[in-house]
């Protein structure tokens, strides 16, 4: 059904035209156009890295705590520790 004054809507629609939109560059064609480009790749990559650098410390510190490795670095730090003493 098409609402031509925008109250209706139907399949998950609050109302009005809400389809698909166009879909606009950040990046204006210009003279800032290879800046801004090189600027949106850089903070992408930037994006890409955080994510997979937190996926894998995240990763890390489960498998330390899961195989116990916690418990034998904190021994590995006791005898570190105790030889100084001596």
């Amino acid at each position: 059904m098409n609402f031509t004054n925008g109250l209706g809507g139907g399949w998950g629609q609050s109302g009005g035209n809400r389809g698909f939109r166009e879909i606009e560059s950040v990046c204006k064609p210009g003279t800032n156009f290879d800046s801004c480009s090189r600027d949106q790749l850089i903070a992408t990559g930037v994006v890409v890295f955080a994510l997979a650098l937190f996926v894998c410390l995240s990763g890390f510190v489960v498998w330390f705590i899961v195989t116990d490795q916690w418990f034998a670095l904190g021994e590995k730090i006791r005898s570190l520790r105790s030889q100084k003493r001596r």
